[in-house]
């Protein structure tokens, strides 16, 4: 974390919110505070702590396991996975620094109740504490928006590119059919295809992200995963010419004489000149 992105989470609503709330609170509380009452308080400020710290720990590892190798590098592109875990890093510093603190108030506030009977403690060590709680708090929930953020995000992408994916996938299929005719075939990368138009069209549903930077990636992904493929003819187009049908053949009707002529490599006349020959032969014998 650099000293910039500091600076920016102490000028955010939760840092504002919770000083506020302490400064409310300082005109209300009295300048001395019961043990009993700040020990009782104590305790539940360290469980609720100690649930988040929790929480966004089990967060942050299934973030970091579940998450994709290209998603990754996507988020690394546009500068949204070093702010997301940025995020993660210094919310669990406050949730820290917040139950490090409770865990020493509350060891004061029992000495003192138990050591010296009756004694009370100070408004400005339990307006410490009311103040980082309710930071630790309103921080854990801007993280948690950010991380239901993330998840859909990676909903999207992972849609998205299984959709790529099975595009490609497609071409290479169409292609590979296409080369064993021996056509000529060009791919138009998502143009022309069912589900990629589907997943083209969905703008509001799948590019809607609220953030243009999101959107403006997945339009480059889409455009980067699915390239055009090309195949040009390589000639077995005219070896697979002999195998058509003959034109003079049509379904139903048997082939001309003619054709069946040529099949056998005779022209078409020969066998009917030789029958007028034999007819046209003089009746009478050879002298």
């Amino acid at each position: 974390m650099n000293s910039l992105y500091i600076k920016n989470r102490f000028i955010s609503w939760d840092f504002f919110t919770a000083l506020a709330l302490t400064v409310g609170l300082y005109f209300i509380v009295p300048e001395q505070i019961e043990l009993a009452f700040a020990l009782d308080l104590y305790v539940v400020g360290i469980t609720v702590i100690t649930m988040c710290i929790f929480y966004f720990l089990a967060v942050l590892a299934l973030l970091v396991s579940a998450s994709d190798e290209d998603f990754i590098l996507y988020l690394q592109k546009q500068n949204v996975y070093t702010s997301v875990f940025n995020t993660y890093q210094y919310t669990i510093f406050i949730l820290f620094l917040a139950l490090i603190y409770s865990l020493i108030m509350y060891g004061i506030a029992s000495y003192m109740k138990y050591i010296l009977p009756g004694n009370k403690q100070s408004q400005f060590f339990f307006l410490g504490f009311l103040f980082l709680f309710a930071y630790a708090i309103f921080t854990a929930f801007e993280s948690s928006l950010d991380s239901v953020h993330y998840l859909k995000v990676r909903v999207k992408f992972m849609a998205l590119k299984r959709l790529l994916l099975h595009q490609r996938q497609v071409n290479e299929e169409e292609h590979a059919r296409a080369d064993a005719r021996g056509e000529h075939m060009v791919t138009r990368g998502t143009e022309g295809h069912a589900e990629s138009a589907a997943a083209l069209n969905m703008n509001e549903s799948v590019f809607d992200t609220g953030d243009p930077r999101t959107r403006e990636a997945l339009h480059e992904l889409a455009s980067m995963k699915v390239k055009p493929l090309r195949r040009h003819n390589t000639g077995r187009s005219k070896e697979r010419s002999i195998d058509k049908p003959n034109q003079n053949t049509r379904p139903g009707k048997k082939p001309e004489r003619n054709a069946i002529a040529r099949s056998r490599g005779r022209s078409p006349g020969k066998k009917a000149r030789a029958v007028g020959q034999k007819k046209r032969a003089p009746k009478g014998k050879p002298g």
